[in-house]
């Protein structure tokens, strides 16, 4: 099954499903290696890199020693990936490496989470998600697949897929380093080559098994079945109880030391910067990458990326990288070949478009969710819209969908398969497909000066045959409905609605809610998305002067409320005018704290 197969149906079953991607290789007389791989000799080394790292597209060369992997030759990212780490406990780890040791233990190879120095060896990368590698989300993990052992292979188990089911990552570890081996997956659900579920933990099984995913279909290298013990023990050979080779006599740790910029550092925005770094080690450095939180990303190098590339040159590293405007922190982590790490101190460095230096601004962005809200009953297995209103008075940097489901977190814009989001004013626009059941998520937001915010959970039900809602138009405050002095709308509750009142300046303005779902919402005046622009926020009613620039919100706690009715009255002003800005649900002044227009009070802020 392709990566695309295997994400369509990973989205009907609502789990990660493994796949593989064939490799076709080239004849030998063009040049190329054959990547075979003779048993009987010593055991192949079957590496698991917890720590993620950057692997290019080279083609035919599948070259685990030099990061080269066949399976990120279509990512958009320019032919190569930056793949994460392992996210889990250090016991969680031990407990998935020595369950692939017990996979394979029958079989003439050994299993290390130390990489090898030399020699032939296939590295499963167990970290981070699909996208990464530019495969469709719901991709468990990828290998490459020849119809015989790849001994340099690189395959990858996406271990963010699966939360804390350290079993589900360890059976697809062992299912993409056996796709490496060539074997194919199997209909026999208690065999790690499997895609059924349902019959407890998994193991190689010395049966004939027909192929297939959900149903028998011929092997892809010939024949109807496959014994995967069998299989494996013509390819590799047998254990012959070789104890694995003692990792290299490391006495020193490694030494890593940040040479520029230095921290605090004004340099221009929108353009190519460079930081260099020297790193040493007595025995070899395995990993030196640059961690570049803005983008949660590891630049390793030597290596390049779609905006930015590193070289090496003895002990000096040295990173080019465009960017764009706001503040950015950095490190350079090492880690050398019996696993010893070291990481320098943080810097932090202000990309200025006009040369001025870091502005004081320690406030979050205003970030507040529009639709959906909690209570929402929505259509199963369709298409999800969410909607945030996102706002900072430096500047938006970074916004994401949080989606907790499958340790998801969207950014926007964006456009992927299954996702896709927009940027309109203060307006961002999320699409997804989903599944059927309960979804929990949330809004995060960082601005320029790397301030952060996220939204509360809203919590949501995914049913099938529930109707689609009605687009009404009036999410955000970029889209408010026009009402009129007297004016009385009867609505019925289903995410927050905005308003602007068409009144002559200097009127009293009073927008009040009545009905069964009065007594669960809250509303807001201001002229615009930020903190200080709040007029008046009250529970039943709002009171303010007209200038022109209000727009009101209206803020059900939740989406099952029933109906309100809403009503504006408008009153002339006396003689002496108006004696404040506003009178009604008065806010403390511009530095109250008010973080999105739909959260009033329901937000938490982080920085």
């Amino acid at each position: 099954m392709s990566p695309e197969e295997a994400a369509a149906m990973s989205r009907q079953l609502g789990r990660p499903l493994p796949s593989y991607i064939r490799m076709q290789l080239p004849p030998a007389s063009e040049g190329q290696p054959r990547l075979m791989f003779a048993p009987g000799g010593a055991p192949l080394p079957l590496y698991l890199n917890r720590h993620g790292g950057h692997y290019e597209c080279a083609g035919y060369d599948e070259d685990s020693a030099q990061n080269h992997s066949s399976v990120v030759c279509n990512n958009s990212g320019g032919g190569s990936g930056d793949i994460g780490g392992f996210s889990g406990s250090d016991s969680q780890w031990n407990n998935m490496r020595d369950c692939v040791a017990d996979m394979f233990a029958r079989f003439n190879v050994y299993v290390t989470d130390l990489e090898p120095t030399s020699g032939q060896y296939v590295e499963a990368v167990v970290g981070g998600s699909p996208e990464q590698a530019g495969m469709p989300w719901g991709v468990g993990g990828v290998a490459p697949y020849f119809c015989d052992v790849i001994p340099t292979a690189v395959v990858y188990a996406f271990s963010d897929m699966y939360g804390n089911d350290m079993q589900g990552v360890c059976e697809t570890v062992a299912q993409e380093i056996s796709h490496a081996f060539g074997l194919d997956h199997e209909y026999l659900c208690e065999d790690p080559m499997t895609y059924l579920s349902g019959c407890g933990d998994k193991s190689f099984q010395d049966v004939a098994a027909s192929c297939g995913e959900y149903e028998p279909r011929e092997c892809s290298c010939g024949g109807s079945t496959q014994n995967s013990v069998q299989m494996m023990f013509e390819l590799l050979g047998p254990s012959d109880g070789t104890t694995p080779p003692p990792p290299a006599d490391d006495r020193e740790d490694p030494e890593v030391t940040l040479i520029s910029p230095d921290d605090g550092t004004t340099l221009d925005a929108n353009t190519t910067i460079t930081i260099e770094a020297m790193a040493i080690d007595d025995i070899g450095l395995s990993i030196v990458e640059l961690q570049w939180d803005y983008s949660d990303e590891s630049m390793n190098c030597p290596g390049q990326g779609g905006s930015w590339s590193c070289a090496k040159s003895g002990t000096r590293y040295t990173w080019n990288i465009q960017v764009g405007e706001g503040a950015r922190t950095f490190r350079v982590h090492v880690r050398d070949v019996a696993g010893k790490e070291a990481v320098t101190e943080d810097r932090t460095i202000w990309l200025s478009a006009d040369g001025t230096p870091r502005p004081d601004d320690n406030e979050p962005p205003s970030v507040s969710i529009a639709s959906p809200i909690t209570g929402a009953r929505l259509p199963a297995n369709d298409t999800l819209m969410v909607v945030a209103s996102i706002a900072d008075d430096s500047g938006i940097a970074r916004a994401e969908l949080v989606w907790p489901y499958n340790d998801g977190a969207f950014p926007c814009p964006v456009e992927m398969d299954g996702i896709s989001c927009t940027v309109d004013h203060n307006t961002y626009t999320w699409e997804l497909t989903v599944g059927e059941g309960e979804r929990s998520f949330s809004v995060r937001a960082v601005d320029l000066v790397g301030n952060t915010v996220e939204s509360d959970e809203v919590t949501i039900d995914l049913v099938d045959g529930a109707p689609a809602p009605e687009d009404d138009g009036n999410d955000t405050i970029d889209t408010p409905r026009e009402l009129s002095c007297g004016d009385s709308v009867d609505v019925d509750v289903q995410d927050a609605d905005w308003y602007v009142v068409d009144a002559p300046d200097g009127n009293r303005v009073t927008v009040a809610v009545g009905g069964e779902a009065a007594s669960d919402i809250s509303l807001v005046a201001t002229t615009g998305p930020l903190a200080s622009d709040v007029v008046a926020d009250g529970g039943e009613a709002v009171s303010y002067w007209a200038s022109g620039e209000e727009s009101v919100g209206v803020v059900p706690g939740r989406a099952d409320l029933g109906s309100y009715t809403l009503t504006v009255e408008c009153t002339e002003p006396a003689d002496e005018g108006p004696a404040a800005p506003f009178a009604c649900g008065q806010v403390g002044g511009a530095g109250a704290l008010w973080i999105g227009l739909l959260g009033l009070l329901r937000l938490r802020r982080r920085r």
